[in-house]
Order: C-alpha cells, then structure tokens, then sequence
C-alpha cells in the first residue's frame, strides 16, 4: 500500500491517521532509546492511528 494510501483506508474503519513515520526514523525514535536491535526494513512504515 502507499504511505498517501493509508489516511483513506484507516478512515473507511473510522480511525484518523494521526502520523506516519518510515524505517529510520522509527528506528531513532523508539528502538534505539529502548536498546532493541531489531531489523526494519527500508519498505516499512510505521503509523499511529487514533480512533475518535
């Protein structure tokens, strides 16, 4: 699916996206600070969603 994609789809489900990072920066943000070495790959994207 295509990150300009997701918004549509979440909203048909009545959530609202709310942001949508890519690999790296998910990787910086919240596996690095925690210690966690895990694999992300570059196609991954990462989306936080809220349900209103």
């Amino acid at each position: 699916m295509a990150p300009d994609q997701v918004g549509d789809l979440l909203a048909n489900y009545g959530w609202v996206e709310c942001e949508q990072v890519g690999a790296a920066e998910y990787q910086a943000r919240y596996l690095e600070p925690a210690g966690r070495e895990l694999p992300v790959f570059g196609l991954e994207r990462f989306v936080y969603a809220e349900k209103p």
